[in-house]
């Protein structure tokens, strides 16, 4: 790979673009929002493939690590790119959070259960058993091509016996894995390991995984001797400035100094990307760096499913999407959809287009790529198309219905330019918004592009050279007035003392019964109650809380914002008094009171002071009343604090200023209870607020100026259309002047609302008779109900804003009708203009297919041969065969030797002139029964005994044809000539094996019956017991013909055999008498 032009060309494309981001401020995307060190990550789904090198490998041995040992090496990962192995420097102390949460996968790649472990056995490569992969062993694609998941959704780890001949167990030096940088191609990306280094604790994984999210060595350009070349740090070495030049540690952990810098090391040697013995943490710049990488290479993992369980999936569309042209070669379609924000990218995921894709109309990804998003919140959505200019159009089905509604069109944009970047702002709905979207359950967008040069814009069933993809999003929260949490320091401010406890509270919203965690710096306090308190917070420290509440998609959570905690050494304390009670301008004799309202540094007992004119007044605490003021007196408080670095220990609040004199009184009235403007016979209630009203004031209501209702603040009444409504405030303030205000006038206004009903379809006229058709209520003030109407007649259960129908007549008339019981309502029953159908007869096509030739069940690579039959489908209609939904044939004759077991061959037709017909397209299936036709068995004379290779039943060939009754894959010949077989056991002929031909019978056969063979089959052991001393040979062959073991018995009446050094397999043991006698028996293996 270091030499191939495309792969480097891309690495240098992907260092160009990481260059230019130094030059400005990088995106908030990848300089990390606060909520990446409070737990927020990227799911990555993982798949680990256990390559076996053959023979007797056990689960648990060397080369096939356990489950267990897998789940946790992932476990390890994950807790050292969240900096929390145990090991490993934490947030706190110099490490990094990585926003990356690795998964194994719960779902493959056709949407089946899984657990992200498959177990293959790579010992048919040539040399990968005895050298694994690299120099002398199998080739890294070759390895890979056995056992690859789609690397645009899964990261792809395959674990092996060796690398380059070693397996980490010897004394030399060894490579414990290797991974490509993202712009890898598919066949070669991903990480190769030792099964060796598939352990938490080796940092072989993290290391590997950091290169494929773009991360260089830290050594990068330097060796064990050499130091990388001087320069700017953006630009040479591993781009990054936060990790200084070092050599390459000889894996060891070097001691200070370094020698690239001369200076203290700052930590690189203990980093992950150098290949030090005591590696514990990753950089700030790696982080943004492996960001960058995954966002712009790997964004298919963002909206990946594959590490989810299989669940709820989103409704099936009532249709799926086809084209008018199916053989168009435009190659529309999108490229890339993608959901975002300022923050995070939610779903990004690329395909090639209708041709690129395989001629594909319509590809329903939504088991596969989907996201999660915040009802309520804002979110970007792009789609990248091709070559032409595109038109776009998002829908998704909000009410789970299967049906994509004119109002579940959710972005539409009409391109101008070629290979665009469509791209709008989307607010995600909620039930605020939309009482009738579902919540917490997969929905399904379909994103639909064709060219503008098409006669008609797409829509979600039908495109005329473009394509449509759906993908499967969830909606969580409601929107506005979802779960939140906010956090208040409650003393301490602005400036605490450096050993003070402060203390802080949390406040949720919107939520029941919510428990809490308390955080600093993004790292758990092992606080869960609403408050929090902590004597050791340092300056600059950050305090979150962070909630966990229940709702209908399960456990939620939200985080507040954060507190920033200043200290200081030296905190004079002060006080900020204000006038608590009476007004600023008040009347001699007026009671006052006065009340500290905040104090800096007060300490855990402060004492307060009061003085007038500089005279103490003997009051204490935190208020001060008083009725004797005269104009003119000056208030302050005095403060002594307690706290230790109180420095002074006393200070002074500020000053406040009596002012006695004449008081105007005013009120204002306003509305409280009941709507104005509003409906007839309402109970209205409207409350006065005084200004300067005294300690008793009284009121005087008046309706169009004559009194009414009571003294006091508040006035309720029915009225008519026009009534103004005042009062008058009598205030009891000694110096107020006049004594009396007026309020505002409110004017009574009764209004009636109109509600309407208006209807539509976007079916064109004149219909076909049983084809489905749509109509659509839209409404103002929409009454308690809506009911359709045919002909003036209440369709049953047709009481929603949409009316599907497939039995309409010609000339039938379609309204809705919508009503209420309200006063507000001027018209409590409004009915629709009506639409009058114009529909065609149609014709009922059928078809039928059979195979013609072949059969099912039948056997693999074996002619099937399949023939349609069609009528009624009017003029050209368009036949074609597709297997496994992708078309392979057209006309009504389909041929085929490459069917698989289990495929499925549809015969589909569809009309093509436009007439009616009770269904446009029809299809018929069959599900393929194939089973695979044996090998040839390869054919052996063993001692007197015909033996053929392989298992199951067998056809038996001689000089005279067919030999009857024997199905076995052994055989006695009983005259000359050739002999041959054909392996049966599937139910599929093999091809015939090789012809033996016997021009020697043997004069006698040996009795076996005068031989005891024991145990068959066995273990290992094979007593021969004849029961009398005997002279015999015998020989142990194989079931090629191959001779494994010559022993004679010499005036013995027993032999016992070991052949527990064999295979599992069947052996054949020919034994031969002083006499020449042959006789040959069957022995099985199984240990």
């Amino acid at each position: 790979m270091a030499t191939d032009p495309s792969y480097a060309a891309g690495v240098n494309a992907m260092n160009d673009m990481w260059m230019q981001l130094q030059n400005g401020p990088l995106p908030n995307a990848l300089v990390g929002p606060a909520t990446y060190g409070s737990g927020k990550a990227y799911k990555i789904p993982i798949v680990i493939h256990v390559m076996l090198p053959g023979g007797a490998n056990p689960i648990g041995s060397l080369y096939n690590p356990t489950d267990a040992q897998l789940i946790s090496m992932v476990d390890y990962l994950n807790k050292t790119y969240a900096a929390q192995w145990p090991s490993y420097v934490d947030t706190m102390n110099g490490g990094v959070y990585i926003p990356f949460e690795f998964v194994l996968a719960q779902r493959d790649s056709n949407c089946n259960p899984t657990t992200g472990i498959e177990r293959v056995d790579a010992s048919g490569l040539a040399n990968y058993t005895a050298c694994g992969v690299g120099t002398g062993g199998a080739p890294d694609a070759s390895v890979k091509d056995l056992a690859r998941w789609p690397v645009d959704r899964y990261y792809n780890i395959w674990i092996v016996n060796k690398i380059d001949c070693e397996d980490g167990t010897g004394p030399g030096p060894y490579t414990a894995g290797y991974a490509y940088f993202a712009p890898a191609p598919a066949n070669l990306d991903g990480t190769i390991m030792l099964a060796i280094s598939s352990t938490a604790g080796s940092k072989t994984l993290p290391h590997e995984i950091g290169h494929a999210m773009t991360l260089y060595h830290t050594f990068e350009g330097g060796d064990q001797t050499t130091c990388p070349p001087l320069g700017p740090c953006g630009t040479t070495g591993d781009l990054l400035c936060d990790t200084e030049p070092e050599k390459q540690s000889p894996f060891n952990c070097p001691a200070d100094p370094n020698p690239c810098t001369g200076a203290s090391y700052n930590f690189v040697q203990h980093n992950i990307m150098d290949y030090s013995s005591c590696p514990d943490r990753f950089t700030a710049d790696q982080r943004t760096r492996m960001l960058n990488g995954f966002l712009n290479y790997r964004g298919g993992f963002t909206g990946s499913l594959a590490g989810e369980p299989i669940g709820a999936a989103p409704a099936a569309a009532t249709c799926n999407t086809v084209s008018t042209t199916p053989a168009n070669t435009f190659n529309a379609g999108p490229r890339e959809v993608k959901i975002s924000d300022a923050n995070y990218t939610y779903l990004d995921y690329s395909t090639s287009g209708y041709n690129g894709d395989g001629n594909l109309a319509y590809w329903d990804l939504s088991c596969k790529e989907g996201a999660t998003l915040d009802a309520g919140a804002t979110y970007t959505i792009s789609v990248k198309t091709g070559f032409w200019t595109e038109r776009v159009r998002v829908y998704l089905d909000m009410n789970n219905d299967g049906t994509f509604a004119p109002g579940e069109l959710i972005y539409t944009h009409d391109g101008t330019l070629n290979n665009e970047v469509h791209t709008g702002s989307w607010v995600a709905p909620s039930v605020i918004t939309n009482p009738s979207l579902v919540t917490c359950t997969p929905l399904r967008m379909r994103v639909v592009t064709d060219r503008t040069a098409a006669v008609t814009p797409p829509d979600p069933c039908t495109v005329v050279s473009g394509q449509a993809e759906d993908y499967s999003i969830t909606i969580v929260g409601t929107g506005t007035g979802g779960g939140t949490v906010n956090i208040t320091q409650l003393n301490g401010l602005p400036v605490s003392c450096n050993s003070d406890t402060l203390n802080f509270a949390a406040a949720a919203q919107n939520v029941a019964n919510p428990t809490y965690k308390w955080f600093v710096n993004g790292v758990s306090t092992g606080v869960t109650t609403d408050t929090f308190s902590s004597n050791t917070l340092a300056g600059g420290d950050v305090v979150t809380a962070r909630i966990y509440f229940s709702t209908t998609c399960g456990l939620d959570s939200a985080t507040s914002t954060g507190i920033t905690i200043t200290h200081s050494g030296i905190i004079p304390p002060s006080a900020t008094i204000a006038l608590t009670t009476g007004n600023p301008v008040s009347c001699t004799g007026d009671t006052l009171t006065y009340s500290v309202t905040a104090a800096v540094n007060p300490g855990t007992a402060p004492v307060y002071k009061w003085y007038v004119n500089g005279v103490y007044t003997g009051q204490t605490g935190t208020s001060y009343t008083s009725s004797t003021l005269n104009n003119g007196d000056i208030i302050r408080a005095q403060i002594t604090s307690n706290n230790a670095c109180a420095i002074p220990d006393t200070g002074s609040s500020n000053t406040l200023t009596v002012v006695h004199g004449t008081i105007t009184p005013a009120t204002s009235i306003a509305l409280i209870n009941g709507n104005n403007p509003g409906c007839p016979n309402q109970v209205l209630t409207f409350k006065a607020t005084p200004t300067n009203g005294g300690y008793n004031p009284t009121y005087q209501w008046r309706v169009n100026g004559a009194p009414a209702g009571n003294n006091t603040d508040q006035f309720s009444g029915t009225f008519n259309n026009g009534d103004v409504i005042t009062a008058t405030l009598h205030s009891s303030a000694s110096c107020a002047s006049p004594d009396t205000g007026i309020s505002n006038p409110i004017t009574v206004v009764i209004s009636y609302d109109t509600q309407t009903v208006t209807i539509y379809t976007t079916a064109a006229m004149p219909v076909c008779a049983s084809h489905w058709v749509n109509f659509y209520a839209t409404t103002l003030n929409i009454g308690e109900t809506i009911q359709w109407q045919v002909n003036g007649v209440n369709v049953p259960g047709a009481t929603n804003l949409t009316y599907s129908t497939n039995t309409l007549n010609d000339g039938d008339v379609v309204t809705a009708v919508i009503s209420i019981t309200n006063s507000c309502i001027y018209n409590p029953v409004d009915t629709s203009d009506p639409i009058t159908v114009t529909v065609l007869p149609s014709t009922t096509p059928s078809i039928s297919a059979t195979i013609t030739q072949g059969n099912n069940p039948g056997c693999l690579d074996s002619l099937v041969e399949f023939t349609g039959v069609l009528s009624n489908f009017g003029l050209n209609p368009n036949a074609v065969w597709l297997v496994n939904g992708v078309q392979v044939a057209t006309g009504t004759v389909f041929q085929s030797t490459t069917l698989l077991n289990g495929d499925v061959v549809t015969f589909r037709v569809n009309q093509t002139d436009g007439e009616c017909y009770t269904s446009d397209t029809l299809s018929t299936s069959f599900i393929m029964q194939l089973v695979p036709t044996p090998d040839a068995p390869l054919l052996s004379l063993i001692g007197n005994m015909l033996v053929a290779t392989g298992s199951g039943d067998y056809v038996w060939y001689g000089p005279n044809g067919l030999i009857p009754n024997v199905t076995g894959n052994t055989y006695h010949p009983t005259q000359l000539g050739a002999y041959w077989c054909v392996n049966v056991s599937t139910g599929c002929r093999s091809n015939p094996s090789n012809v033996l031909t016997i021009s020697l019978l043997k004069v006698g056969n040996y009795n076996l019956d005068n031989v005891k063979i024991y145990p068959n089959p066995t273990s290992g052991q094979v007593v021969l017991d004849w029961g009398t001393n005997v002279n015999m040979k015998v020989d142990v062959y194989n079931i090629t013909g191959q001779g494994l073991l010559h022993q004679d018995v010499s005036n013995q009446s027993k032999k016992v055999m070991d052949l527990s050094y064999l295979p599992n397999g069947d052996y054949f043991l020919v034994l031969r008498d002083e006499t020449g006698k042959t006789g040959t028996v069957k022995v099985t293996i199984a240990k």
